[in-house]
This record gives C-alpha cells, sequence and structure tokens, in this order.
C-alpha cells in the first residue's frame, strides 16, 4: 500500500472538521473503485475556546444589587463549553462558605457555539448584618467541552491572564451605628431660673443612643432650634463637620456659636488651607427644586479674597454652586453662582 502524505501550513483559523478527497489520474494507471482517500484534518488551535474575564475586572455593588462580569471566550467557538467560576477570601486562598455572604460560593456558566460572550451575574446577600466593605475574588477555575465532540490536548483552556476578578461589596447596613435620642431622652423639662442651691433644675441630659452598628469612632453633630420651626426640621448637611480637613488645619472651638457644637475652620489664605466633602455627602442639587439654603457664620480677615464653598469640575470651568466672599477694611460682598448644566 502506498502512503499519501499531503502538507498543509499551519493556519491561525480554528478548523473542527474537514472532509476531502484527492483523486489521482496519472499515465498508464488504472483508475479502480478505491482510487480515492479521505483525509481528516483534526480540530486544532484552540478550537472549542480559550476563557477569560473581560473589562473591568474590580467593579463594587451593594448588598442585594446584582454586577455583571463578562467572561470572554477568544480564538475559537466550537461546540458548546461550560466555563467554572468560585468566590473566595481575598487572599484566593479558601473559597467561601455558601450562604455566608453570597448565596452560592461558585457555579458554572455555559458557552453554545458560536458564542463569544456570556455575563455573570454576582449578587452580595442583603443579610441586614452591619459591615464594613469587604473585597472578594472571583476566579475562573476550570473548562469543559459539553457538545460538539470530544477533544484532545489544549482544544479548550483557560487563559494565561485575567482569571481572577475582584468584588468589592460596599459597606452596608451602618456599621458605624444609627445615632438617636433614648426613650427617656424625648421631651425634658427646665427651669430658666433657679432658687439658691437648685442650680441642677436649670441643666437637662440628653441620652444618645448608638443602635446597630458599633464600628470606629464617631462624632454626632448637635444643634438647638427654636420651636418656632415646628414639624420635621428640613435636610441639614454641615459641609464643615462632614468633610476631610487637611492636617495644617484648626478647629477654632472659642469661635463655636452657641448652642452648637458644630466646627469654626480658620483659612489662613495658604495653598493647603481647604476641605474637601466627599462625593457621598455631596448635595444633589438637580433634587432641589423647591430650593435650597446656604448658611454660613464668617468673620472675615481684611482684604479677603476666596471661596467660601466651590462645587466645581476638575479644571473649575464650571461652577455647579460657588459662594465667594470678598472683604475689605470697610466692606463685605458676596457672589453666589449656580448653573444650569447637569452635574
Amino acid at each position: 500500500m502506498t502512503q499519501l502524505l499531503i502538507g498543509a501550513r499551519a493556519p491561525y483559523k480554528c478548523i473542527l472538521i474537514c472532509n476531502c478527497y484527492t483523486i489521482i489520474f496519472a499515465g498508464d494507471l488504472i483508475v479502480t473503485d478505491a482510487s480515492t482517500a479521505s483525509i481528516l484534518i483534526l480540530a486544532n488551535d484552540d478550537a472549542f475556546g480559550v476563557f477569560s474575564f473581560g473589562d473591568p475586572l474590580t467593579q463594587e455593588v451593594e448588598e442585594g444589587s446584582t454586577v455583571f462580569y463578562n467572561i470572554i471566550r477568544n480564538r475559537g467557538n466550537v461546540g458548546s463549553v461550560r466555563v467554572y467560576w468560585e468566590l473566595r477570601v481575598t487572599d484566593g486562598s479558601a473559597p467561601l462558605t455558601p450562604g455566608e455572604d453570597f448565596p452560592t460560593n461558585g457555579g458554572f456558566t455555559d458557552f453554545s457555539p458560536q458564542e463569544n460572550q456570556q455575563p455573570l451575574a454576582i449578587t452580595p446577600l442583603a443579610d441586614r448584618l452591619p459591615e464594613i466593605a469587604e473585597t472578594f475574588q472571583l476566579v475562573l477555575t476550570r473548562v469543559e467541552v459539553t457538545s460538539g465532540g470530544s477533544p484532545d490536548g489544549n482544544l479548550v483552556s483557560l487563559s494565561t491572564s485575567n482569571l481572577v476578578a475582584t468584588v468589592l461589596v460596599l459597606a452596608s447596613d451602618d456599621p458605624n451605628g444609627r445615632m438617636a435620642f433614648n426613650a427617656e431622652s424625648r421631651e425634658l423639662t427646665v427651669a430658666e431660673d433657679f432658687l439658691p442651691e437648685n442650680e441642677a433644675s436649670t441643666r437637662a441630659t440628653f441620652t444618645v443612643e448608638r443602635r446597630q452598628g458599633t464600628r470606629n469612632d464617631i462624632q454626632v453633630l448637635w444643634e438647638i432650634f427654636s420651636d418656632k420651626v415646628g414639624g420635621d426640621l428640613p435636610s441639614v448637611l454641615d459641609l464643615l463637620f462632614s468633610g476631610q480637613w487637611e492636617s495644617s488645619m484648626t478647629d477654632v472651638i472659642n469661635k463655636r456659636r452657641p448652642g452648637t457644637m458644630t466646627p469654626v475652620a480658620l483659612f489662613s489664605g495658604a495653598q493647603d488651607q481647604y476641605v474637601t466633602v466627599s462625593p457621598e455627602d455631596i448635595p444633589t442639587l438637580t433634587n432641589k427644586i423647591d430650593g435650597f439654603s446656604v448658611s454660613a457664620w464668617v468673620q472675615p480677615f481684611p482684604e479677603c479674597d476666596g471661596y467660601m464653598i466651590a462645587y466645581t469640575t476638575p479644571d473649575a470651568a464650571t461652577h455647579y454652586l460657588s459662594l465667594r466672599l470678598t472683604a475689605t477694611t470697610s466692606a463685605s460682598s458676596f457672589v453666589l453662582r449656580l448653573s444650569s448644566d447637569t452635574q
């Protein structure tokens, strides 16, 4: 029997099976019924795919919400493939306990023939327990072909990179506590005047409770309002209280307003003299359809010129909200700027 060898370059294109026939006619050769041969080209070059996570590899999610990670199928897309995944602790050393932080600690995602991408949904449990932000690893662990052939070798595989994604579950259920007056401190009576040796009658002690979470050291801002306010108080944001102060800043305690514990900042005009408000504490101006007010107690120095508050784009080209103070030895002026642009 004569062996017929046909050579071909190994292309990058993935081929599953090719059946073809070669008929030979030459010279005085007598053609019989057995004059054809079949050539079977086996699946090759990752025909069933190489799998990995697509961008972004790190995402944030709240408890009870769902975030989607993309599993990408590169190279070939022949046949049906199952990709297995697992949720692990931060260092990736061990899988999580099912039902503790997530409904399950692992599973699989199926790819049909010709599918190149599938979303993987991750939903942290809403357990109503006060917790700080936690980080977990989402890992692709293995792949297997479920239909379309029984390939051998490296016809389906995990990629050498982007096999680990990060799930950042945000702090939830007030891990630092929920503050409120206790029942005995809701309404107290105090005397305006007192008889000799009855000074204690002019003092009242209110007890503040820290409910739910108890993490970290916290401060509670309080203020005395007149009974003329009545009803529910408006939403009040003390930006000096909630903001992050530069290390060079000082709180001038003896300048505090009577009846409050709000801090008083001293701004010298140096470049590092400012307070930054984090994004979660910035009021959303587009929702203030009924109006809002800005209140501040200021003791300006002569020849003062600067912004008391400025909420702008990073390049300061657009001022969503800013209040500028200019003071001389004889007068002070304020300029309020409010943009109609959507923030």
